[in-house]
């Protein structure tokens, strides 16, 4: 319950001088947090205190991470500042915001906690927080730089400067990149990494901006001597601002007789999860070689394939190849009037998770169906936890798009076909209502086609509401998965 819907907390001395003691000493660069339980003498308990630099996506990071951490809270206070304070970070002024010099803006955050707060939860926000409020920090004070050098190796890759960037898709690479920095990825870190034996290593003397500055060792490559550029997903979720799972953005250099991966780290914007397909540099070129693959089949018309492909989570469509993309769209516009679910698989190359497209009748969707396709997915691919997303809009189908990740370590997941048309199966029952079974039974003499339709019509199943409520967003009639 965040503190639109709650009166602000009351602001009482016993507050104000707890907020005070925290703040009296903060080095530079740092953030202090403190947590008071319920039963604290000054009498103002539970609640939550910071005192940090002041920054864009502050106060995002600390509602979505208490939010993802399930912390409740009744209300939420975050005055500025302007403070001075000597070299070691002593206080020594704290005033209204005027605009003097020789000051430090300072956010002084106050959140009054729900007197059922889970303590586990809130000791583990206690921990994360500082990190948490660094990487604000350090993306704030980078961004600039960031957005320069994704401009910067748009050109140079455009250019093919010195010969570092071949490919035949490189122009196209060069779009998306300028595709990006326009308002559709939020730049949250980068590195320019050398690659040695299908790795890539970050140390001390690697370039890196964000919350990459603090990211060391070795991790798989994304790229490879073929492919110029490289997708892949995170499995550390990110604090800032969304909450979601960042996504890594990799570009290929040959530089002499060394090879690097310029690796961008960040988050899709909204703009960029609403994009027209036809927009997206890369993907409006698969779309248009898939539309053109259907020319020839006058069953599917290319704008019924066009609106379903515009389903089809962003974040995907620059997995899939044109003739993945076709395939899917055939299927759902061939799903017409029936009443199954739709299920599609992709296992993450690096082998993380399974990502499951899952198109139901839109009346078929509820909390309780969807509850059931969870545990299916969970249990039939062994993971270990689950994410979605939900986009239902005013055509017959809702689409689902869970995220299944995986133990470290564990088997390749089966996403064979046989397997998919099995799982399948097993969605298309967990969605079947009594009227689906009663029309069902007519197929083995139990009941006639006239009387199961009767009864069915009069006898309808109960269902509720669909749920719009998703793990990591909320989709409008009008917008994403």
């Amino acid at each position: 319950m965040g503190p639109a819907e709650q009166p602000a907390a009351p602001v009482t001395a016993g507050l104000l001088a707890a907020h005070y003691r925290l703040g009296r000493h903060r080095p530079p660069g740092e953030s202090r947090v403190a947590v008071y339980a319920a039963d604290d003498p000054a009498g103002f308990g539970p609640a939550l205190q910071v005192v940090t630099d002041h920054g864009t996506m502050l106060m995002d990071s600390v509602t979505v991470l208490l939010h993802r951490l399930g912390v409740a809270y009744l209300a939420i206070m975050n005055p500025v500042f302007e403070v001075r304070r000597s070299p070691s970070g002593d206080l020594l002024s704290v005033e209204p915001p005027t605009g003097a010099a020789e000051t430090v803006e300072e956010t002084w955050i106050h959140v009054q906690l729900s007197p059922s707060v889970d303590r586990n939860a809130l000791a583990e926000a206690e921990r994360l927080l500082p990190g948490v409020l660094a990487d604000v920090r350090q993306v704030a004070a980078d961004s600039a730089a960031m957005i320069a050098t994704l401009n910067e190796l748009a050109n140079d890759v455009d250019t093919n400067r010195n010969g570092r960037y071949d490919g035949p898709d490189r122009q196209d690479v060069a779009a998306l990149l300028r595709w990006l920095t326009d308002g559709n990825f939020m730049l949250l870190g980068y590195q320019r990494c050398p690659v040695h034996d299908g790795r890539v290593y970050g140390d001390e003397s690697t370039s890196s901006l964000g919350v990459l500055r603090r990211r060391k060792g070795s991790r798989p490559r994304l790229t490879d001597d073929t492919k110029l550029l490289g997708w892949a997903q995170t499995t550390a979720a990110s604090y800032l601002r969304f909450g979601a799972y960042p996504y890594v953005v990799a570009v290929r250099e040959n530089a002499d007789d060394a090879v690097f991966e310029h690796r961008f780290v960040g988050l899709f914007t909204v703009a960029a999860m609403n994009a027209d397909v036809l927009g997206i540099p890369m993907i409006s070129r698969r779309v248009r070689d898939a539309l053109a693959l259907a020319d020839q089949d006058p069953s599917h018309p290319g704008q019924l394939l066009l609106d379903v492909i515009q389903t089809i989570p962003r974040s995907e469509l620059f997995a899939l190849s044109a003739e993945q993309l076709l395939s899917i769209a055939k299927a759902v516009v061939d799903l017409g009037s029936q009443r199954r679910a739709l299920l599609f698989l992709r296992a993450d190359p690096l082998g993380r998770f399974v990502s499951c497209l899952v198109y139901l009748p839109r009346d078929r969707y509820t909390t309780a169906v969807r509850l059931q396709i969870e545990d299916i997915l969970v249990r039939e691919f062994g993971g270990t936890s689950l994410e979605f997303t939900a986009r239902v809009t005013e055509s017959p189908w809702a689409l689902l798009h869970f995220m299944v990740w995986l133990a470290e370590g564990r088997h390749p997941v089966d996403t064979s076909e046989s397997n998919r048309v099995r799982v399948q199966a097993l969605l298309t029952e967990a969605a079947r209502t009594w009227s689906d079974r009663l029309i069902g039974a007519v197929a083995t003499g139990a009941i006639g086609q006239l009387q199961a339709e009767h009864y069915a019509a009069a006898f309808p199943s109960p269902t509720s509401k669909p749920s719009h409520r998703t793990t990591l967003s909320t989709t409008s009639p009008s917008s994403k998965s």
